[in-house]
């Protein structure tokens, strides 16, 4: 047709626009290529996208293609444009090398009915929360039981690899198998290469303790939640008590009464005895739209003072948190902190891992 051939026409000067130094220019181009259609327009869109520095058109290009990328759809607010990259990097370097020994699955690839190559990474202490002990593994290797393990072979160094390779995988890593922590950053990667610039041996565990002390503290999952005390400023129905987020029952829930989570609204945990908090887990799966938007994580050993947030998190249906410094307290809250829509609040399940007493 006439307006199809017009459009055909655009199509070189519109591709030009795609590498202007204007990130409005850049999204109409995309936009526009998107309209016109053809066979290599979203690999021309998504280079464009991974190529600008610009945040805005990275966003762009994931609400063009979310709905068919069969991936993760919290990861770009939980990682930011930047971390995103790292992560589809690192995707990339894990499954061409990582993946024989650590399995597919992080759960690491059997060799017999009760062992495996290597250590498992899904949920491991030695990867989420503190990203020293994962890089300063990457650079020099581990060798010795790991958990009461002996694997044998141990792990070896990657310090070959680029800062920002290395800092890809681990981001990856991070952020697969159920675990969930920040970014790793090329200069974090450098700063711990300089730090450790004179080793030349593997670690072991017990050294690498000494340099991480988070390592010392179990990635454990509490469990006398049944002597839990759990209150919220708003309570909720009664089959929809603040109770109901711990009763080991993802059927059931706490699910505010008000359908407007505002910043203040609160939900706290008081544990039986001061114990020592390396992560949890709030999972609100059951209710597909009314998990916490934005909120924050305190601490408090007699529920009077409280810590700043050691955590200010974007809300994903399975929320979970890792600490980078384990920290002992006999009450947590979590609080709303910025208001999204009209979505109530639920907790399906709410899960505390660290060394329990």
């Amino acid at each position: 047709t006439k307006s199809a051939s017009a459009a055909t026409a655009l199509l070189p000067n519109v591709k030009a626009h795609l590498t202007d130094s204007a990130p409005r220019v850049v999204i109409q181009a995309m936009l526009s290529l998107r309209r016109i259609g053809g066979d290599d327009v979203t690999a021309l869109i998504k280079s464009a996208a991974n190529a600008s520095p610009s945040a805005g058109v990275y966003n762009i290009n994931e609400q063009l293609w979310s709905s068919g990328n069969n991936e993760d759809p919290f990861l770009l607010g939980q990682l930011g444009p930047s971390g995103l990259k790292a992560y589809r990097a690192g995707r990339t370097f894990y499954n061409s090398l990582c993946f024989a020994c650590h399995g597919t699955d992080g759960q690491g690839t059997p060799i017999s009915p009760d062992k495996t190559i290597a250590p498992a990474l899904a949920g491991s202490g030695r990867v989420l929360g503190d990203e020293t002990a994962a890089i300063a593994i990457l650079l020099h290797g581990l060798q010795g039981p790991i958990d009461g393990t002996d694997f044998g072979a141990p792990m070896v160094p990657m310090a070959s690899y680029s800062d920002q390779e290395l800092a890809n995988v681990l981001t990856y890593v991070r952020n697969s198998f159920g675990n969930r922590s920040p970014a790793v950053t090329a200069e974090s990667v450098a700063a711990t290469r300089e730090a450790h610039a004179d080793r030349t041996a593997f670690w072991t565990l017990p050294e690498l303790t000494a340099v991480v002390p988070s390592l010392a503290v179990p990635m454990q999952k509490f469990v006398r939640r049944a002597e839990w005390k759990v209150t919220a400023d708003d309570p909720g129905q009664p089959k929809t008590a603040p109770r109901f987020a711990i009763d080991d029952d993802l059927q059931t829930a706490y699910l505010t009464e008000k359908s407007t989570p505002y910043p203040g609204m609160w939900f706290q945990v008081e544990l039986p005895a001061a114990s020592t908090i390396r992560g949890l887990v709030m999972d609100a799966t059951g209710f597909p739209k009314d998990y916490a938007p934005f909120y924050t994580v305190q601490t408090s050993l007699d529920g009077q003072a409280w810590s700043e947030p050691l955590v200010t998190a974007t809300g994903e249906l399975q929320a979970r948190i890792n600490l980078a410094t384990p920290v002992t307290t006999k009450f947590i809250r979590i609080t709303v902190n910025k208001k999204s829509g009209w979505q109530k609040w639920a907790i399906n399940n709410l899960e505390l891992y660290g060394l329990e007493n």
